[in-house]
């Protein structure tokens, strides 16, 4: 039985026309939003027949706006068991927004249990989404964090997805060393880049966007034509 899992970056919302689209061509089971404006018009957006949401978390303040992360899932194929959320560890940008607008903004991830209706498995899922400015030790500090999470005894016998915006431009090589040692692999292996900005005078391209998973088996990872957002859409199918 397959199950897809899509991630994409809406670019301060300014994409959430085009996730629509995509999430009504490719039928995922699960989505993963991030950069998404928390207030309820834009949370529900997505949250349109057979898609709900079951999982959301604020993670940062630009343009006084409040932006964070959101989890939905097809109702026709999973439901939820359980979700949570957590903090990372933060940027002096991060830590000026919790001082300065409370405990409801800082940088957090979202973890979200659900069961496959027709296997009855579990997975749970992982909604990341790194700090950009910042050094790169604060990135990998921030997923050895959500790594962490995946070892907790309830987390490490069932399938796990994790997925988002890593804002990695460097650090690779650490990467790959911590995905050994928390047994993860990476679905994304074959993508060279997922971020894709005009310059006016080039195009920036690198590869920002990850799908992790462990306990699954991985069939493809696809990565869609950019729509309204700088990043690409990510789509992933595995055997459950």
């Amino acid at each position: 039985m397959k199950f897809k899992l899509l991630t994409y970056n809406l670019l301060f919302g300014k994409a959430l026309p085009h996730a629509w689209e995509i999430i009504q061509q490719e039928e995922p089971d699960v989505v993963c939003v991030q950069e998404l404006p928390t207030d309820t018009k834009n949370l529900h957006y997505l949250n349109k027949k057979p898609y709900k949401l079951v999982s959301w978390t604020n993670s940062f303040l630009k343009f006084w706006t409040i932006f964070g992360n959101a989890v939905y899932i097809n109702t026709d194929t999973c439901e939820l068991l359980e979700e949570r959320n957590d903090a990372m560890p933060a940027s002096a940008y991060d830590f000026w927004t919790f001082i300065t607008h409370g405990l409801h903004i800082t940088r957090r991830f979202t973890e979200t249990r659900i069961r496959h209706k027709t296997t009855g498995r579990e997975v749970v899922i992982y909604n990341v989404h790194l700090t950009h400015f910042s050094f790169v030790d604060l990135r990998l500090a921030q997923l050895k964090v959500v790594f962490q999470c995946t070892t907790e005894d309830h987390v490490n016998q069932v399938p796990v997805l994790i997925a988002g915006d890593f804002n990695l431009y460097n650090g690779k090589t650490e990467l790959e060393k911590m995905l050994k040692h928390y047994t993860l692999e990476e679905a994304t292996t074959n993508l060279s880049y997922t971020f894709n900005y005009n310059l006016h005078f080039t195009r920036l391209k690198a590869k920002l966007d990850y799908i992790l998973f462990r306990h699954l088996k991985l069939e493809s990872t696809r990565r869609l034509p950019l729509g309204s957002s700088d990043h690409h859409p990510i789509v992933s199918e595995f055997i459950i």
